[in-house]
C-alpha cells in the first residue's frame, strides 16, 4: 500500500518547571524555587524519551524495513483530520515466515492514538495512546494469541519535562503477586549538547524470584542537530553504539557497533547505512561485520501507488534473499485533498547575487498541524512566510493542494493561505474602511457578506467585528484611523479581520501575539487553536513565528529549526 499513511501522535515539548509553592519561610520551598530558578535559566533542551534515543539510526537502516518474498499492503483513507485509515496486508513467499494476512485500522487526532489489527489465525493486536497534556501520554498495547504464552500487555506512563524525559512501564503485571517486568527510565540533559540517563528493569517471576538490573545511556547532539551520537551499557557486558549524520538534505548515514564481552561469550556487530531520499522515491542500504549486503528501493509512481524490491546477500553463508511488493493506497477523498495543504521544496531566497538569506527550505503542511518555525533572529523566518504569500521572490517550488499557486490565480491563493504580519502597514482610513473594502474584493465573496445599511455595506454584524470584541478590542476603535492605533491594538484587528474573512486554510502567523500581554496572548491563541479544530471554519493549519518558548509549547504541534541551509523538524522544541 502506498505506504500507509504515517500516523504520528506528535506530543509538543513541555512547560518549563514552576516554582514550588509552599509556607512562607519554608528552607526547603526556597531552596527549591533557587534550584528551580537557576535550571530554568541554563535553558537545557529536551533530551526526547529513551524509546526513542536511536530513532533516527532505525529511520536510516533498513533492519525494520527489510522483507523477503512477496508483499502486498492495500490501504483505504476514509478521512484526513481526525486520521481514520483501514488496510488489509499479505505477506506470502518468505524465507523466515509463513504466509498471512493481517487486516488493521488506525484512528487518530492530536490527543489520541487507536490502532488495532488481527491476522488469518485470530491473533489480535491493539494499541491505545492518550495524551493528557502536552507533556504526559499514557500508552497501552496488548496482543491476544491463541498460542500459549503469547498473549501481552504493557502499560506505559510517558512524561518529558523542560530538560528530561521519563518513562515507566509495566508488562504483564499482575496484582495479586506483582509478577511481571516493570522498567522505569530517566534521560537528563546535563549541557545543551550532552544528556545522560539511565533505565532500571525489575523482573519478577514468582515470590521469591526476582531480578533488578539497570543500563546507563548518554546521548550527543550537535548544535545545528547535524549528527547525533548514542552509548548504552547494558548489563552482563554488553555495549550499544550509534552515530547518525545528516549528510545533505537528501542523504542521511548511521552506524550501530554492539559489544557482547560475557565470560562465556564475546562478540560483536557493526552495521553501516545510509538512506537516500529522492523526489518520488526512498533507497536504503547496509553492510553488516557478518557479511550481509542488503538494499531496499521504494519507488512511488503515484501518490497512491508504490513499488518495492529488497535484496540481501549473504557472503559468508553464500545465500541470498529477495522481496517484491506493492502499496496500494485508495481513499474517499479527492486528489487535492490527498495532497498536503502546503508544500516547500528546495525553496530558497537571496539578499542578493550569492549572498543566500536560506535555501534548500522543504516541508509540508497538513491538516490540523500547527507548524512552529523557530531560530535566530535574521535566519529567515518572516522571509520564508513571504515567499510561501507571495510576497517576496524566491527559488524552488511551493506547491498548495499538489499545485503552484499561479494555477489559482496569486489573488485567490493569498486568500486560501493567508499571511498576517508582525506589524500591520499604516494603511489609509480605518479599519472599518478595510474591512469594507476586503470584504467587497472578488476574491473574498462567499464568506461573509455585507448587508447595506443607508446605502452602504454594514459590517456591524461582521464575525471579525465578534472576534476582535472577545480579544478586548472595543467596537468605537474600528472607526479609529490606523496611525492612532497602538501596536497591540492594530495587531489584534488585524489578526481579528484574517479570522472573520474565513477564506483561508492556512494562515501564516509573523509573531502575531509580541505586542500583547500575556492574558491577551493567552486569549488569542485559544480561539485560533479552537477555530482550526472546528468542522464549521474553513482553516485547517497554522504556520506560527515566535519567539516564545512559553507559547511555541502552547500551540505547537510541530517545531521547525531554521538556518541558512535550510529547516530541520524536531520532536521537541529546545527553546527558541
Amino acid at each position: 500500500m502506498a505506504s500507509p499513511v504515517p500516523i504520528k501522535v506528535v506530543s509538543p515539548p513541555p512547560p518549563p518547571p514552576s516554582p514550588l509553592h509552599a509556607p512562607s519561610g519554608s528552607a526547603f520551598a526556597n531552596l527549591y524555587n533557587r534550584f528551580a530558578t537557576w535550571r530554568k535559566a541554563l535553558d537545557l533542551p529536551c533530551p526526547g524519551t529513551v524509546e526513542n534515543l536511536q530513532k533516527e539510526v532505525k529511520a536510516t537502516h533498513l533492519t525494520n524495513f527489510f522483507f523477503d518474498g512477496g508483499r502486498a499492503d492495500l490501504s483505504k483513507n476514509l478521512s484526513m483530520n481526525p486520521a481514520f485509515q483501514v488496510s488489509h496486508s499479505f505477506t506470502l513467499g518468505s524465507q523466515t515466515a509463513a504466509p498471512s494476512y493481517n487486516f488493521g485500522a488506525v484512528f487518530a487526532d492530536n490527543n489520541l492514538l487507536m490502532q488495532g489489527g488481527i491476522d488469518h489465525e485470530g491473533n489480535l493486536n491493539a494499541r491505545f495512546n492518550q495524551g493528557w497534556t502536552p507533556t504526559n501520554v499514557t500508552k497501552v498495547q496488548t496482543q491476544l494469541s491463541s498460542s500459549p504464552g503469547h498473549s501481552m500487555i504493557q502499560v506505559e506512563q510517558d512524561y518529558q519535562g523542560q530538560d528530561y524525559a521519563l518513562n515507566v512501564k509495566a508488562v504483564n503485571p499482575s496484582p495479586v503477586d506483582f509478577s511481571g517486568i516493570y522498567i522505569g527510565s530517566y534521560l537528563q540533559s546535563v549541557t545543551k549538547n550532552l544528556a545522560l540517563g539511565v533505565e532500571m528493569l525489575y523482573q519478577s517471576q514468582a515470590p521469591g524470584m526476582s531480578e533488578l538490573t539497570a543500563s546507563y545511556l548518554a546521548k550527543y547532539t550537535s548544535s545545528d542537530k547535524n549528527w547525533i551520537a548514542t552509548a548504552q551499557v547494558q548489563p552482563a557486558g554488553i555495549v550499544q553504539a550509534t552515530y547518525w549524520q545528516k549528510l545533505s538534505e537528501k542523504l542521511d548515514v548511521a552506524a550501530d557497533l554492539q559489544l557482547m564481552a560475557m565470560p562465556q561469550r564475546r562478540d560483536a556487530l557493526a552495521t553501516l547505512g545510509a538512506k537516500y531520499d529522492l523526489r518520488m522515491a526512498t533507497f536504503r542500504a547496509q553492510l553488516d561485520s557478518t557479511g550481509k549486503v542488503s538494499a531496499l528501493l521504494e519507488q512511488r509512481f503515484a501518490p497512491t501507488f508504490a513499488f518495492l524490491v529488497s535484496g540481501e546477500i549473504d557472503h559468508f553463508k553464500n545465500a541470498a534473499k529477495v522481496g517484491v511488493g506493492v502499496m496500494i493506497e485508495s481513499s474517499n477523498l479527492t486528489p487535492e485533498e490527498m495532497e498536503p495543504l502546503l508544500q516547500l521544496k528546495s525553496v530558497g531566497c537571496d539578499k542578493s547575487k550569492g549572498q543566500p538569506i536560506f535555501s534548500q527550505v522543504s516541508f509540508a503542511v497538513n491538516d490540523g498541524d500547527v507548524v512552529v518555525l523557530q531560530g535566530k533572529s535574521g535566519a529567515g523566518k518572516s522571509t520564508i512566510l513571504k515567499c510561501i504569500a507571495h510576497l517576496n521572490l524566491y527559488h524552488g517550488e511551493i506547491l498548495y493542494r499538489g499545485k503552484p499557486p499561479q494555477s489559482y490565480g496569486i489573488p485567490l491563493f493569498r486568500t486560501r493561505v493567508l499571511y498576517v504580519p508582525q506589524r500591520p502597514s499604516m494603511l489609509p482610513g480605518t479599519p472599518r474602511d478595510f474591512l469594507v473594502a476586503v470584504s467587497t474584493f472578488h476574491t473574498h465573496r462567499g464568506s461573509a457578506k455585507l448587508a447595506p445599511k443607508d446605502g452602504k455595506p454594514d459590517c456591524s454584524s461582521h464575525k471579525a467585528i465578534e472576534v476582535a470584541t472577545s480579544w478586548g478590542f472595543p467596537e468605537e476603535l474600528w472607526d479609529r484611523r490606523w496611525s492612532n492605533l497602538s501596536g497591540g491594538e492594530g495587531q489584534r484587528v488585524v489578526l481579528a479581520i484574517a479570522v472573520g474573512l474565513d477564506t483561508a486554510e492556512v494562515l501564516l502567523l509573523d509573531e502575531p501575539t509580541s505586542a500583547l500581554d500575556a492574558e491577551s496572548s493567552s486569549t488569542v491563541e485559544k480561539r485560533l487553536i479552537s477555530d482550526l479544530k472546528s468542522p464549521d471554519t474553513n482553516l485547517k493549519a497554522l504556520v506560527w513565528i515566535t519567539h516564545s518558548p512559553e507559547q511555541g509549547r502552547r500551540v505547537g504541534t510541530r517545531f521547525l529549526r531554521v538556518s541558512s541551509g535550510g529547516v530541520q523538524e524536531e520532536d521537541v522544541d529546545p527553546g527558541v
